[in-house]
């Protein structure tokens, strides 16, 4: 059987939508059983990440809790990948995990339900996990509202609603109400947040999965081992997935209690379907996989070995992240092991000959059908960075410039269509998560981003910024694809040029990044073949 995950806006967002009332009922008794328990809300969520001290500041782990044993935990417990090539390939597993444990409370409590007399209009086999798509260029303002299932504080009934988190505070919960106000600057940061902030442009048009790390990250990332702390992200990881975290705020705005809100499973339901809509945009678009052989003769020597290499690192992805799988439990507590492998079919997902899993999406179509695939990158090189670090530290707003010229001449340098520039804000360290930073190239002095967004090169999310900054680590590392900026500009003109200026602006300026610091900013150009 092959289930159908929908829009969550398909029937209205709200408890008249059967998947939804359903999808509550069953979040509702995972969340009943006890932290030990595999197939509990607390165990899952402790997959993705796991902070004892907040998980106990939001009442979500009592003092004195038994935990399950520390075996059981190094085994399951904050797996998620980040940061990673592994990113997509260990969310899909997680996600299949939950689904189908939520089903089968679902097809419990229907039974119970049956057996009072309540009569059931609906099947446990037509429910599978909605998506939440908040970046769809298609409608816009109704896909960014979190849908009303999960703002409502009571189910129809009159008994608390399972799906409601009280401590969401991002720009997606607060702008509407202040829109509804009327104030004109929050008008003004909810048109950046669909137009920019939400765009899925630089994931969809990328033409390769796999990124390097003097050019693009590529649409699913750089090639790691196993990676819970992230380094730099993939494009789809950055926007809209790290946006998205950010934008909604509370518990889904630290990677250490993402998996708590009810709503952080549907927003990665939809970052899955994104990478089936990447693969089906573009037949060049491919997940890693194994090239065959040519016949084995003299003159096809030398290309047999560049497939050779070109295999080993599919395999290392396809077979990853080393000798031990990743670890989800299923319906009966059993542990499912699995490997990117075994994940990249979404129609023939079977474990053991017991569970089917297999699924697909009610719409994988392309929103930027018109929008061509970035051409395929060759060799890169480093045009210039900047000297010194800089940070928010005590204004909303900071500028730095680097210094850049052609590696060659010293020159200045000039936009050309057979080059794609990237520019590397690299350690980017603090220590809260939740918050946006716009940026910006070549913004005019005191000018605001709301007047310039063809200038808008990307935005950093602080989701998993403090995990990787603690105890002195060197943060994460944002790849913003600027070519189509330069290019606007007319770049560097007949002379070329020596200088790009990089502007951080908070998305909220009441909500500084006043502990946010980068420690370089680089801008590489990599030579391309153009259609």
């Amino acid at each position: 059987m092959v289930f159908t995950r929908r829009n969550v806006w398909a029937n209205s967002g709200d408890f008249d939508d059967p998947v939804l009332y359903w999808y509550a009922r069953g979040v509702r008794i995972l969340r009943a059983r006890t932290i030990s328990e595999h197939t509990s809300w607390e165990f899952l969520a402790a997959l993705h990440g796991f902070d004892p001290v907040i998980w106990h500041v939001e009442g979500f782990l009592t003092l004195g809790e038994k935990l399950p044993p520390y075996w059981v935990q190094s085994l399951y417990w904050k797996q998620c990948q980040h940061g990673s090539w592994y990113f997509l390939p260990w969310h899909r597993g997680h996600l299949l995990s939950f689904e189908t444990i939520v089903r089968e409370a679902i097809k419990q409590e229907m039974i119970e339900d049956e057996k009072k007399g309540i009569k059931v209009n609906y099947h446990w086999t037509d429910w599978a996990l909605p998506y939440w798509n908040p970046a769809d260029p298609k409608d816009n303002y109704h896909a960014t509202q979190i849908p009303p299932a999960f703002t409502n504080e009571y189910m129809p009934d009159g008994s608390e609603n399972p799906l409601y988190i009280k401590k969401r505070n991002g720009e997606l919960v607060t702008l509407p109400q202040e829109i509804a106000k009327g104030t004109p600057e929050a008008k003004q940061r909810y048109e950046l947040i669909q137009r920019n902030v939400l765009s899925l442009k630089q994931a969809l048009t990328q033409p390769s999965f796999i990124g390097t790390s003097n050019s693009s990250t590529g649409f699913g990332g750089l090639k790691t081992s196993f990676s819970h702390d992230p380094v730099a992200f993939g494009q789809i990881e950055s926007n809209p997935h790290n946006n998205i975290h950010g934008l909604v705020g509370g518990l889904m705005g630290d990677g250490g209690t993402a998996g708590l809100d009810p709503l952080f499973w549907l927003h990665h339901a939809n970052i899955d379907r994104l990478w089936e809509v990447w693969l089906k945009s573009d037949p060049e678009h491919k997940n890693p996989y194994e090239r065959k052989l040519l016949p084995n003769t003299p003159e096809n020597k030398a290309d047999n070995q560049t497939i050779e290499l070109f295999n080993r690192t599919q395999k290392e992805w396809l077979n990853g992240p080393g000798e031990r799988g990743f670890m989800v439990p299923l319906t009966s507590g059993q542990v499912w092991e699995f490997k990117p492998k075994d994940v990249v079919n979404t129609l023939a997902l079977k474990v053991d000959y017991q569970y089917d899993l297999s699924y697909q999406y009610d719409d994988i179509s392309n929103p930027l059908k018109d929008i061509p695939t970035k051409p395929a990158g060759k060799k890169s090189e480093l045009l210039g960075s900047s000297t010194t670090s800089t940070g928010l530290k005590e204004a909303n707003r900071t500028s730095i410039e680097i210094q850049i010229g052609e590696p060659a001449t010293g020159g200045g340098v000039k936009y050309s269509p057979e080059h794609r520039f990237f520019l590397h804000l690299v350690n980017i360290t603090s220590n809260k998560d939740g918050r946006i930073i716009n940026v910006f190239v070549n913004l005019p002095k005191g000018a605001s981003g709301y007047d310039y967004p063809d200038l808008y090169a990307g935005s950093i999310s602080f989701f998993g910024v403090r995990q990787a900054s603690a105890g002195g680590g060197l943060g994460v590392t944002e790849v913003f694809e600027i070519t189509e900026i330069l290019a606007r500009l007319r770049f560097g003109g007949r002379e070329g040029t020596k200088h790009l200026k990089v502007t951080f602006i908070p998305l909220n300026e009441d909500n500084p990044a006043d502990d946010m610091n980068v420690e370089q900013v680089l801008l590489y150009r990599e030579a391309c073949t153009v259609k």
